[in-house]
């Protein structure tokens, strides 16, 4: 009886630090989606005029969006005034957002997009 309540307890522990491996690495996936984020919203925050529209690519086995935009429609800012930029930077791997970031900035404003 006893060698029975020790091979449950020892598959129970078992399922749990699998579990809890399983969890690590979700949570490693999820902060190595974040600094791909946190990586392309830096470059959108700094660039001289950030390409308007939307941007895609593939970094770091995730693909990421970036889309700058207007935040209020109307007449073309001046070039020397600029405008307040949306900034939306959103990372996926496979069919999953794993994150998504937003920033605003004053700035030259291409048009389009």
């Amino acid at each position: 009886m006893a060698l029975a309540i020790a091979g449950i307890a020892l598959a129970v522990l078992l399922g749990a630090v699998g579990t809890g491996l399983g969890g690590a690495g979700r949570a490693a996936l999820h902060a190595r989606a974040l600094s791909v984020a946190q990586s392309h919203l830096a470059a959108l925050e700094g660039a001289v005029v950030p390409q308007s529209g939307m941007q895609e690519g593939d970094s770091d086995g995730f693909h990421w969006t970036a889309r700058v935009s207007p935040v209020l429609q109307g007449p073309e800012p001046s070039a020397a005034g600029g405008a307040l930029l949306a900034l939306d930077v959103s990372v996926r791997h496979g069919d999953a957002e794993l994150a998504h970031l937003s920033g605003r900035r004053i700035g030259p404003y291409t048009g389009g997009g």
